[in-house]
């Protein structure tokens, strides 16, 4: 299984030139090949996490889709390759409005597997996200797109429950249902997704391309009604669970609200290029992230591009 009004051109200038210095100085120190992958200003910009290679043999990368909706939309962003880097600490995602963090193939074994548990996200970066999300003094989002994330974190293989997670359980108010554990589902081009009148997905039914070479998704419930959108829907039109689970509610600390966001069914597998741009975009607004017109520099690397 598996984001002003400006007051001075000197001021925004500054933040400017002040960024391209900080991403040039990644990219060199972590020998980080050129292409246009960073996107500047990131006092309300997006952090991009690729986290895709934690106990994966033989990586796929699906930077590119990610990257795609950025462009299209026109956000600032950055990416943090996980791989080279490591994890991001607080002081690295603060000066972000949103972080999406995508893990392709990693996470195939259940959080109790004792060599193998919490590789999608390890207990110190759950504890790290959830500060990120109840601090600050801004809204701030976290997309989590990837089909093991929840199985990876809080599955007990040994008896069909679910671990206790301040990030899952009581920020996103995940539901671990028993399903994941006796009824996997096995996803190819001919499921869909539904949408059920949110504001990400609304009423369409998107199609499915199947981009892993992995498969069996987690299945998702909320336990609160209505936190739950775009629900599995097979070959034979049957309904299954669903593929995204949502929250928002006010940081315990910081002011303003946190939002998060479960994707089961990861962007690089819904639909077509326009419709994972249009749910991003919809999810990056829910969040209160705003678009910078600032163009693309070169500076940065996705290891999709060059395969």
């Amino acid at each position: 299984m598996s984001a002003y009004k400006n007051t001075t051109a000197i001021c925004i200038l500054t933040a400017i030139l002040l960024s391209i210095t900080t991403a040039a100085t990644l990219g060199a120190e972590n020998g980080l090949r050129e292409t246009e992958t960073i996107h500047l200003l990131p006092t309300s910009s997006v952090l991009l996490v690729s986290d895709q290679v934690d106990g994966v043999a033989d990586p796929q990368f699906f930077d590119e889709y990610y990257v795609s909706a950025m462009d299209y939309y026109g956000y600032a962003y950055t990416i943090w390759d996980h791989n080279a880097l490591g994890s991001p600490t607080i002081g690295d995602l603060e000066p972000y409005s949103a972080i999406i963090w995508y893990t392709g193939n990693s996470g195939q074994y259940p959080a109790d597997d004792p060599y193998f548990g919490h590789l999608t996200l390890s207990l110190s970066e759950e504890r790290t996200l959830e500060t990120y999300l109840n601090t600050g003094d801004q809204d701030r989002l976290l997309i989590l797109s990837g089909m093991w994330i929840a199985w990876n974190c809080i599955a007990n293989s040994d008896d069909h429950t679910q671990f206790y997670s301040p990030l899952f359980s009581a920020l996103l108010g995940l539901s671990y249902i028993e399903d994941n554990f006796t009824d996997w589902i096995h996803v190819d081009d001919d499921w869909a997704l539904e949408g059920v009148g949110d504001q990400f997905y609304g009423t369409s039914s998107y199609e499915i391309i199947w981009a892993s070479d992995f498969n069996y998704p987690d299945q998702l419930e909320a336990v609160f009604p209505g936190d739950a959108t775009a629900i599995w829907v097979d070959a034979d039109e049957e309904h299954h669970h669903y593929s995204c689970v949502y929250a928002c509610g006010e940081k315990t600390i910081g002011s303003g609200e946190y939002h998060i966001a479960l994707l089961s069914c990861p962007i690089e597998s819904i639909g077509d290029q326009e419709e994972r741009n249009e749910i991003l975009h919809n999810l990056l607004m829910w969040g209160g992230t705003h678009l910078i017109n600032i163009q693309p520099t070169s500076l940065g690397g996705i290891k999709s591009l060059f395969r």
